[in-house]
């Protein structure tokens, strides 16, 4: 009986499916479910082309990069190879006419000539300073200085110019400024330049006007071992020079005369002579320490091989060189006694282009 129902059940259950397949609402109903379906299977295989599209391109794109880095790269290194033996090419040349110049002058050939021109130079020195390439700067005004020159011994050297050098291997004159963050610069040399007449004897001028003499005091950072190496650290500064002008007057001038007494015994180039200065304290030459008027700007070198690496501090105050100082220095040869060329020992540079630099002041100017 029971097996008699459950197969009543079913054929009405069928018969009930048949009816319901008779029904136009449930055909749509089935009809949107497989459309549904149909459309969603297409966007997935959409979606799955468009990413392997995509992967493709990228993948294409990759190899293109890949490609034209390898062409750069090599571009480079022979633009590179180009350069090297091109800059190669023009440093001997430098040289050669370096050695002609030196050679037609009738300096020895290990010498090199102070008008040569460095290439490729953006931050010569010395420079015209004037109000118009000047800015007033008040970092460095009223700064901290101090100055160990006095009590040390020097000599004084006819070599390549005219030069005062400290003799001591400890304890060498120092010089500090708070503008450079209170390092501690030794003082390695004292240059000092003139010319024929009281206005073309200076390498640097002010406002177009030139002086008689200028005194450099060349010093290097206390953290480097020498010169050559402080001037490679620019950042620090390695070099710190400190030019001080000299204008004619008719008085001597007794800070000099110390300087003067010796000349006699270094009027020619000996390469190895020297002389010693007695009670001589260059400190005194520094002005500027007392008024705090200066001005800083980024140079070289004034002489061979002019780097762009110094930290040049020019003093504001002018001091005086009689004529008298000055036609003792004049007699001073750049030739060795008995050479049949005696030529006088000058050593004055041209000025140099700014170039867009800024000379920084520590006092207003107008």
């Amino acid at each position: 009986m029971s097996i008699f129902l459950i197969q009543v059940d079913y054929i009405t259950a069928l018969l009930t499916f048949a009816k319901a397949m008779n029904d136009s609402e449930f055909n749509k109903e089935i009809v949107s479910a497989m459309d549904s379906k149909c459309k969603g299977s297409i966007a997935e295989a959409t979606t799955n082309y468009n990413l392997m599209m995509f992967a493709l391109i990228v993948a294409l794109f990759g190899i293109g990069y890949m490609f034209y880095c390898h062409v750069m790269t090599m571009y480079d290194a022979r633009q590179t190879q180009t350069s090297n033996a091109q800059t190669e090419a023009i440093g001997r040349l430098q040289t050669t006419v370096n050695e002609l110049v030196v050679e037609v002058r009738g300096q020895p050939s290990n010498r090199l000539d102070h008008n040569i021109q460095p290439i490729n130079a953006y931050k010569q020195s010395p420079i015209n300073i004037s109000p118009a390439s000047t800015a007033y700067d008040l970092t460095i005004s009223n700064p901290f200085f101090g100055v160990d020159y006095a009590n040390k011994e020097y000599c004084v050297k006819n070599f390549d110019g005219l030069c005062i050098i400290p003799t001591a291997t400890r304890n060498l004159p120092s010089f500090q400024c708070g503008v450079f963050r209170n390092q501690v610069f030794h003082l390695e040399k004292i240059m000092i330049n003139w010319g024929t007449s009281h206005n073309n004897g200076s390498l640097h001028t002010i406002n177009n006007e030139g002086f008689a003499a200028e005194i450099q005091f060349i010093h290097r950072n206390k953290k480097f071992t020498n010169l050559s190496n402080a001037l490679k650290h620019p950042e620090e500064p390695g070099a710190l020079f400190i030019a001080v002008l000299l204008r004619e007057a008719t008085d001597d001038n007794q800070i000099l005369e110390p300087l003067i007494a010796a000349l006699p015994n270094v009027i020619y180039d000996s390469g190895t002579n020297s002389s010693r200065l007695n009670n001589f304290d260059p400190a005194l030459l520094l002005e500027f320490i007392n008024d705090h008027q200066f001005w800083l700007y980024e140079g070289s070198e004034a002489y061979e091989p002019f780097r762009e690496t110094v930290q040049w501090l020019v003093s504001h105050s002018v001091l005086s060189i009689s004529q008298n100082q000055l036609g003792r220095l004049r007699v001073l040869r750049k030739t060795p006694q008995g050479s049949d060329l005696s030529q006088p020992l000058l050593s004055t540079r041209a000025l140099q282009p700014l170039n867009d630099r800024i000379v920084r002041s520590s006092f207003i100017w107008h």
